[in-house]
């Protein structure tokens, strides 16, 4: 069976936006994905939407879930850590897809099968927390 390195996790994140032509509602969509660098499989990968009506009302919901291995602790307390206030999640991922739209777009924006994608290979510890990283593995030590 394979193992989760804490020292392999990367964080990915995209956006993308669509129209419900059926309701017209606007729907936003941000995929996290946490990677492992290493070998280059998504460990687990989690949609966030933000709904909004015609009145202008927002709702949010967590979207479609994957993990790697369904059994791994690590895998279950990432999903886990998104389910508790998908709102807050999405709230705080799109700041950070604000900012990149805000620099502008250029001819390096890659556009994937989850939307653009707003940053690659970060930091996996920007994103979540120690505690269910220490689940993956000790902290790396500092260069």
């Amino acid at each position: 069976m394979e193992q989760i390195n804490r020292s392999d996790l990367v964080f990915d994140l995209f956006y993308g936006s669509r129209k419900n032509e059926t309701t017209g509602d606007r729907i936003a969509e941000i995929t996290a994905v946490v990677r492992d660098r290493m070998n280059g499989k998504d460990v687990t990968t989690a949609v966030f939407r933000r709904i909004t009506d015609a009145q202008r009302k927002k709702t949010y919901e967590l979207g479609e879930v994957r993990m790697l291995l369904g059994k791994d602790a690590f895998c279950t307390a990432v999903i886990e850590h998104y389910r508790k206030n998908p709102q807050a999640q999405f709230d705080n991922l799109m700041t950070e897809v604000s900012e990149f739209l805000e620099s502008g777009l250029n001819n390096s924006t890659w556009i994937g099968t989850f939307g653009l994608r707003v940053m690659g290979d970060m930091d996996v510890s920007l994103h979540l927390l120690e505690e269910i990283l220490s689940i993956a593995g000790k902290k790396p030590e500092a260069a």
